[in-house]
């Protein structure tokens, strides 16, 4: 089915390509997309080189999946001409351009669900241009604010998770739409390009089931302990990975 009042505002990777298979798989197909430029060229502040690479075209599925979901190679131009989706191509990777808060504000739609460059922030520009921006962020909020969040939660607990907010001005504070923990990931080498895009898209589903079903979607403000998150030294990202039991005690507070 069409998602009426819902598009998507995505950017060639394998977090964008989960979502928009995923949506796909379930039928839940957004009104229009709006897709940002990913040639080479300059990374935004707070990218690395990962973020502006192609696409890991390998085909994977996730062991906390019930839904029988796998992701393929197949473009997010490719997808959304096969199921004739209409869309547009803007000439910029930055979703904070003038190009893309005009197309976003040529458009009828009131929901965007959004997935752009990692580490490109919404400036509060682009988030008053009368749009509501879903995200969905890999860790459980306010617990699990900031960057590479999911490898702090393996840390501390053993576990993962990922939270649907709506984006407001300050970093992954915005209105809670869903939570979701999953079990962590069989082979924690494919944490960043397959296990994350994953989860997030399985969470983006449940949350877009609801939108379908009532038209609107259930919002709270967050609350309990608030922690904020920066980049993991990769020190500490390697140690994540080749351990498979949380480290207890390790007080990682991101400062």
């Amino acid at each position: 089915m069409k998602l009426d009042n819902l598009g998507v505002l995505l950017i060639t990777n394998n977090r964008s390509r989960a979502y928009l298979q995923r949506m796909v798989h379930h039928r839940l197909l957004p009104a229009f997309a709006i897709l940002l430029d990913n040639s080479p060229g300059g990374m935004l502040p707070g990218q690395t080189s990962a973020d502006v690479s192609p696409a890991d075209t390998r085909e994977a599925s996730c062991a906390a999946a019930s839904d029988r979901f796998q992701l393929n190679s197949e473009t997010l131009q490719r997808t959304l001409e096969r199921l004739e989706i209409p869309f547009t191509l803007v000439s910029s990777s930055n979703p904070n351009d003038k190009v893309v808060t005009d197309a976003l504000r040529a458009r009828s739609e009131s929901y965007w669900v959004y997935s752009g460059p990692g580490g490109a922030i919404l400036s509060k520009s682009t988030l008053s241009i009368g749009k509501s921006f879903i995200h969905v962020h890999p860790g459980i909020v306010p617990r699990y604010r900031g960057s590479t969040t999911l490898y702090y939660s393996l840390l501390e607990s053993g576990s993962c998770g990922a939270s649907a907010i709506f984006l407001s001005a300050d970093i992954d504070a915005g209105g809670v739409i869903a939570t979701k923990e999953f079990p962590p990931p069989a082979d924690r080498r494919e944490i960043d390009y397959l296990y994350d895009p994953l989860i997030r898209s399985e969470l983006l589903v449940d949350v877009l089931k609801q939108y379908a079903r009532n038209g609107s979607f259930n919002c709270t403000t967050q609350s309990g302990p608030a922690q904020t998150y920066y980049i993991m030294h990769p020190l500490l990202r390697h140690i994540c990975i080749l351990s498979n039991r949380p480290l207890s005690g390790h007080g990682a507070n991101g400062q």
